[in-house]
């Protein structure tokens, strides 16, 4: 809408220079100096290697030196680095002559090898005569079993019922415990 002098137009292209002075692009204009050694710090004074900014426009140098340092401490080259390794189910195993897809390096193909090695909950034991696990309130013996030393209910992937079936097993708990038949506290020691 206003038109946009030539001064504006120069300011803006100034600060885009300078902007671009402190890049990394720096480091290509001086490769024909040789990078030496870092200054190590001193000891009981502020251990950093790099600066995070130049102040004037004659530090390039400085500004190679600090880079070759920051660069040396990502590459490893000093030996207290820690090292990382990558889990082995991240990556697949391939052998000399065989072919891989591209799916085979995805997260997905991870984890349907996972799914394809879960066995699944432990199939659900039977209760004798009873077939529905809410008629087992009359049988404390039996109940006993899903309940801890402490009174509290064990958890169904502890027992390796089904969803279904440890609810009504706790249901089955909650009416045997109001009937009186079982403790709130403890595990009965009349069933061990």
């Amino acid at each position: 809408m206003f038109p946009v002098t030539r001064s504006l137009k120069n300011s803006v292209q100034k600060t885009a220079i300078s902007a671009r002075f402190f890049s990394s692009s720096i480091i290509g204009l001086n490769q024909d100096t040789k990078p030496s050694k870092p200054k190590q710090p001193e000891e009981g004074k502020n251990k950093k290697t790099f600066k995070t900014r130049s102040t004037s426009r004659n530090t390039s140098s400085d500004t190679l030196k600090t880079s070759l340092a920051y660069t040396q401490k990502i590459d490893g080259s000093n030996s207290s680095a820690p090292v990382f390794e990558i889990d082995p189910l991240l990556y697949p195993r391939f052998e000399s002559t065989q072919t891989y897809d591209p799916f085979d390096f995805s997260l997905t193909s991870v984890k349907m090898k996972l799914q394809a090695n879960y066995n699944g909950p432990v199939s659900e034991r039977s209760f004798g005569d009873i077939k529905d696990p809410l008629d087992l309130w009359k049988r404390p013996d039996i109940l006993n079993e899903f309940v801890t030393h402490n009174g509290k209910i064990v958890q169904g992937a502890v027992v390796g019922n089904k969803g279904k079936t440890h609810k009504r097993i706790s249901k089955a708990i909650r009416r045997s415990r109001a009937a009186g038949l079982m403790p709130y506290f403890h595990k009965s020691s009349l069933f061990q």
